[in-house]
């Protein structure tokens, strides 16, 4: 029972998507030529009880499939797709018992789910690999087909009554093809909090950057801190550490690195403030606390060219005139766990 709902699970976030019928009417695509295995059984739980049912390797198993669904797997947005080259063979007397009574297409059925992974399109075919013989009435399984079908360059939504709608072209994104980290010495420092922070020669010494030898103008700070990372797959984020402006506080204008200087940056901590889009003034904004991470991580290198500095503000032309400002806005979060007279832990 446990191993028939971790799979039905894993699955079922798989095909959390959206579900249309495969299309046909496809020529000159390309093809996939898919061979099942057959031979074993799923025990799947009823309402009274299990039922046996033959399946085949690699098979999901949803909680009202008679027979596993099989999952083709394909790059891209497939605008057309059909079965072709179908091999068909009984089922054993045993197995064809067991289906006795089920109700079986005439032909498999076939539907496609789109998704996307690693910010990439893919349509996953999903065959339903058996039938009744519409002649015979004998219950007879998939064991060979080819898939034909062909992509384009579009995503399809949901419509009014949950069928493909077009959503116009995909959008073109160049994506890193390959990280920063993937070159030069790095180190790693954790931030619990956002604030500014400080980075003197102790420090950088603990971390293992040689700090005697170094040129400080050519020390870099990466990090992208977003707190918790979104779950919608269409939701912007960076493919890679972006550098963060830093302030050489002491600079001699020399390539050493001189006892009395440090480095000052702001960093974002695993825990962010958003800004409610009511239109309300003042702005509020609610507090997202990271239960994934109480740290989030920044890294150090020593780069080939000189790092990105924190930019000097132009000298005001006058002296300063009005009001003098005594007051801001502050934000605060205060999370205040203890135990009740239980002694269960509450926030």
């Amino acid at each position: 029972m446990q191993k028939f709902f971790l799979s039905f699970l894993s699955l079922f976030l798989l095909l959390a998507g959206w579900l249309v019928p495969a299309r046909a009417q496809t020529s000159g695509g390309p093809t996939v030529a898919v061979r099942l295995v057959w031979g074993s059984y799923a025990e799947l739980p009823t309402a009274t009880g299990t039922r046996r049912v033959p399946t085949f390797q690699g098979a999901y198993h949803g909680p009202t499939d008679l027979v596993g669904t099989y999952t083709l797997r394909l790059a891209g947005n497939v605008a057309a797709g059909e079965l072709r080259d179908a091999v068909y063979e009984a089922y054993p007397p045993a197995d064809a018992a067991l289906l006795r009574t089920a109700t079986l297409p005439a032909a498999p059925a076939v539907r496609v789910r789109y998704g996307t992974e690693a910010r990439q399109p893919y349509t996953y075919a999903l065959v339903q690999p058996a039938r009744r013989n519409p002649q015979t009435g004998q219950a007879e399984r998939l064991v060979s087909f080819t898939y034909a079908y062909q992509v384009q360059e579009q995503a399809f939504g949901r419509g009014s009554a949950g069928g493909a709608t077009a959503r116009g072209t995909r959008a073109t994104h160049v994506f890193t093809k390959s990280s920063v980290l993937n070159l030069g010495d790095w180190f790693k420092i954790g931030v619990p909090t956002s604030g500014i922070y400080k980075l003197d020669r102790a420090t950088l010494s603990s971390l293992g950057v040689p700090v005697a030898s170094i040129d400080p103008h050519k020390l870099q700070v990466y990090g992208n801190a977003t707190g918790i990372l979104p779950q919608a797959n269409s939701a912007p984020r960076p493919d890679d550490l972006v550098e963060n402006n830093i302030l050489l506080v002491g600079d001699n204008n020399d390539a050493v690195f001189d006892p009395g200087e440090y480095f000052l940056f702001y960093a974002r901590g695993p825990h962010t403030w958003v800004a409610d889009s009511t239109g309300k003034v003042p702005t509020s904004f609610h507090h997202v606390n990271n239960v994934y991470a109480d740290t989030a991580y920044y890294f150090v290198t020593v780069g080939g060219a000189n790092g990105r500095r924190v930019p000097l503000a132009a000298t005001p032309p006058g002296a300063p005139s009005g009001a003098p400002i005594t007051t801001f806005t502050d934000r605060r979060f205060y999370e205040h766990w203890g135990i009740d007279p239980i002694g269960t832990m509450r926030a």
